[in-house]
């Protein structure tokens, strides 16, 4: 049995099971992704001190591949402010 990559992993999980928003940001925020939204209401990822980079793939592409994933994210954040 081959290993999945983290997008092909984030792919599976992405049609199956959806996350709360929330649990998203703090998860990101731990392998090192901060999420924030544009003055456009864009989801704007920042990569900065990565410690993992295949938890932070695994991540990021968990959210953007989630039907309504990154929509829920905007909306999160900005209901944080």
């Amino acid at each position: 049995m081959r290993e999945l990559s983290p997008v092909e992993a984030a792919s599976a999980v992405a049609q199956y099971l959806p996350a709360d928003p929330a649990q998203w940001v703090a998860q990101c925020a731990l392998a090192g992704v901060v999420l924030s939204v544009s003055s456009d209401d864009c989801l704007c990822e920042s990569w900065g001190d990565v410690a993992d980079m295949a938890q932070a793939r695994f991540l990021s592409s968990w959210l953007n591949l989630t039907p309504g994933g990154t929509a829920a994210v905007v909306e999160y954040l900005k209901g944080r402010n």
